[in-house]
């Protein structure tokens, strides 16, 4: 019985900009990948955009007036086009042309959306890495919204059935409807993977050599002999110490993970600064030039008049000088005048603060309701 071959379309979600460009990074083959042939690296081949995935993202967000409404928002969808693997193995299946097709169809259906198509030859498998950007406009608006993008579970099962009849005249069917069978995802595929080629390159550690073993007693081993203990032991420490490996390694990673994603911001806003600093210089250069030009201007003027007409240049130097003195005098009479003010306001405070710090130990006059003395008990006036 023919094996059935199945075309395979997987969407995948990329938020944050560290893992946009961890994504290009991969895709255009600027770090190590495992699961990758160098040797064939140079067959792979960049269909649709630039090698810069994030400053084009960027520019279509400008472009089109989005913003990322929260830090999880999805700020591009990676789409991965492939068939199994039994499909590319075949000897009437044309390559060349089933790349055409799906690039023909990503254009019609993603339009500008697709910033970015990427094929892959040195992998196991041949596949397209498509990067789309998922903005939709609600009749108002641009938006960036995957989920309505897709249009959900619904969506999604449509987009399978429309690639299926793309492909289909190089022999491969849609998968089964409503299958219960879960899919990977794109990111647990190449952790997976990853994992199977790392357990293969991995070296055995060093086991330790017990040479001597007690002979068994009683028909088991004697009271007392460490020897299985030992070895229970070792085997324990060995996969704790894994264990705290890797969570270090995880640790680490999301350290420079973050720090990376601080450095880009940084980096960006010193480029703001850069460009406008860049722009302001550029302005005071124009100034000065300006300001340069009118002053050879003026002294040129200036040197024809003392050549051409000296007594002009004389009255006018003279009819200067005098405004300057004027205006020499006008200040110093301005200035004294201040002075005298602040003189007599200084003056008018003494005075007032004066009067004010003696009122203070002036005492009133006592007042009586009855001016009439008391006369005295103690003694008697005889009339």
């Amino acid at each position: 019985m023919p094996t059935v071959e199945y075309a395979i379309l997987r969407v995948g979600k990329l938020t944050g900009w560290a893992k946009v460009t961890n994504a290009n990074k991969h895709n255009l083959r600027m770090r190590e990948t495992l699961n990758a042939d160098p040797s064939k690296t140079s067959m792979n081949r960049l269909l649709v955009g630039t090698t810069d995935l994030k400053a084009t993202a960027k520019a279509r967000f400008l472009e089109m007036n989005v913003k990322p409404a929260r830090k999880t928002t999805t700020l591009v969808s990676e789409v991965i086009l492939t068939a199994s693997p039994e499909a590319f193995k075949r000897e009437d299946f044309d390559l060349n042309q089933w790349v055409d097709d799906n690039l023909t169809w990503m254009k019609e259906k993603f339009q500008d959306n697709l910033i970015q198509a990427v094929l892959h030859l040195d992998e196991r498998t041949p596949h397209i890495h498509a990067m789309v950007t998922p903005i939709i406009n609600n009749g108002k608006e641009n938006k960036l919204i995957a989920k309505h993008f897709w249009g959900e579970a619904k969506g999604l099962k449509a987009l399978q059935t429309e690639y299926a009849k793309v492909v289909e005249g190089h022999g491969l069917k849609r998968g089964i409807e409503k299958s219960k069978a879960r899919h990977e995802t794109i990111k647990d595929y190449y952790t997976n993977l990853n994992k199977a080629e790392k357990v293969t390159k991995m070296k055995e550690p060093d086991m330790p050599r017990f040479e001597k073993i007690n002979p068994p007693r009683y028909g088991g081993i004697v009271k007392g002999d460490k020897t299985m203990e030992e070895l229970t032991d070792f085997n324990r420490d060995y996969r704790k110490s894994w264990r705290t490996i890797v969570k270090e390694c995880w640790r680490v990673i999301q350290s420079l993970t973050k720090r990376l994603g601080e450095t880009e911001k940084k980096l960006e806003e010193q480029k703001k600064l850069t460009i406008e600093y860049v722009d302001k210089t550029e302005w005071l250069r124009k100034v000065m030039n300006d300001v340069r030009r009118e002053s050879a201007q003026a002294m040129e003027t200036m040197a024809r008049l003392v050549k051409y007409q000296p007594d002009a240049f004389a009255k006018l130097n003279a009819h200067a000088m005098a405004q300057e003195e004027q205006e020499q005098k006008q200040r110093m009479e301005r200035l004294e005048r201040q002075q005298q003010e602040r003189a007599a306001k200084l003056e008018a405070d003494r005075i007032a603060k004066r009067q004010a710090f003696a009122g203070r130990f002036t005492k009133a006059p006592k007042t009586f309701s009855n001016p009439t003395p008391r006369p005295n008990p103690s003694y008697s006036i005889e009339p």
